[in-house]
């Protein structure tokens, strides 16, 4: 499967790992996060992830960019840290792994949005990869369906083969998922859950 299948600007899901990682950046918590700002000339990117990480959790309530999914919210912060995780070096997972876990214990935010998804996915980054595009797809599939099912806007070949390749995944998944050996798995968890939205 492509990796970049669904790497698409105008996707609902796009546009919100965006907010993520811009809207709330400067009401991340500077004093806590400065340790991680060892550079005088440029932030660092541990630094910038902290900064926007408290930000996020900070404005938990405000995160209401998720449309008809909104309620998830926390499922999709969860996917983003894991993300921010992922873009560092093999060397720093250890340093940003305690960053993410310890800041997100400390945001007071826990009891509403706990980061133990995040956690699941550091075991097994493929598990991640599935459970992620599977909620993205719940994410996209308003816009999409609204867009080109209802109305006569047609696909772009991008969309088309968006579509195409995440409705196998979630065909795939199902089926895997009916395995009683899988019912742990992120990806199984994040395959009920969107039963629970779009049956």
């Amino acid at each position: 499967m492509s990796s970049e299948y669904d790497n698409i600007p105008s996707l609902t899901s796009i546009r919100s790992y965006y907010r993520l990682d811009n809207e709330f950046l400067s009401q991340g918590s500077y004093e806590k996060c400065s340790k991680y700002d060892k550079d005088s000339t440029e932030h660092s990117k541990p630094y910038l992830l902290c900064l926007r990480l408290t930000g996020n959790l900070n404005n938990y309530e405000k995160l209401n960019f998720f449309e008809e999914l909104n309620s998830y919210k926390c499922n999709y912060l969860n996917l983003w840290a894991y993300y921010q995780f992922s873009k560092f070096d093999v060397n720093e997972h250890s340093k940003i792994r305690t960053l993410i876990i310890d800041k997100w214990s400390e945001s007071g935010k826990f009891e509403v949005c706990s980061n133990t998804q995040f956690i699941s996915y550091l075991s097994k980054s493929e598990d991640y990869l599935k459970a992620k595009r599977l909620y993205d797809y719940a994410l996209n599939y308003a816009k999409l369906y609204l867009y080109h099912e209802k109305s006569s806007i047609g696909c772009t070949p991008k969309d088309e083969l968006y579509i195409e390749k995440s409705r196998t995944l979630y065909n795939d998944i199902k089926t895997e998922c009916e395995d009683s050996r899988n019912q742990w798995r992120s990806y199984c968890a994040a395959y009920r859950e969107i039963q629970n939205f779009y049956p």
